[in-house]
């Protein structure tokens, strides 16, 4: 009976010493570094002020920035076109977004820039305030935009990062028929 007793004891040690290796490896496992997981896609965005408020897009949408030049009305223009300029021979027209968005239009100061966009060449330029910096940001970065948002605003909006900075999307912005001007809209002249 009682070497019946000593080989049981013997199997439940090494039964728990099993047991032990096996925690320690699952812990190891689980120790790893978090780097060894799949990174979250990063983009480059220029950062830039529209009415006090903070906002990006994706430098693949920014052709350049540049300072705000000679602009030239077009008669009967919605009042969000500013007119018309030239970007290195190109002939552009200039949109204030500030006015589709129901914010503030602060005056133009040396800090005023254009943004030349476009998905394969310059299509338009937007008025900025100022333009802060280009920085990259991953999806971890980014949160849903807030349902409060202005509704004209709203569509173009994509994320918002946690230092307040709205990230529009470029391609529903750059896809906004009201960013486009064609001869009846600019009141062609007879």
């Amino acid at each position: 009976m009682n070497e019946a007793h000593v080989t049981t004891a013997s199997s439940e040690t090494s039964e728990s010493g099993d047991v032990r290796a096996i925690l320690k490896e699952r812990a190891r496992a689980l120790a790893r570094p978090i780097a060894a997981h799949a990174q979250s896609a990063t983009r480059s965005v220029v950062v830039f002020s529209l009415g006090g408020e903070r906002y990006a897009l994706e430098t693949q949408h920014v052709f350049s920035v540049t300072r705000l030049c000679d602009v030239f009305p077009l008669p009967g223009a919605a009042p969000h076109v500013l007119g018309l300029t030239s970007v290195q021979g190109e002939l552009l027209v200039v949109f204030d977004l500030r006015v589709l968005m129901g914010t503030a239009r602060p005056a133009r100061t040396d800090a005023t820039r254009m943004l030349v966009l476009g998905k394969k060449h310059a299509e338009l330029a937007v008025i900025a305030d100022a333009v802060h910096d280009v920085q990259s940001l991953s999806d971890s970065d980014l949160f849903a935009s807030p349902t409060s948002a202005a509704e004209g605003e709203m569509q173009w909006l994509a994320a918002v990062t946690r230092e307040a900075v709205s990230v529009f999307d470029a391609s529903a912005l750059l896809s906004d028929p009201r960013l486009y001007v064609d001869e009846a809209s600019a009141g062609a002249l007879p």
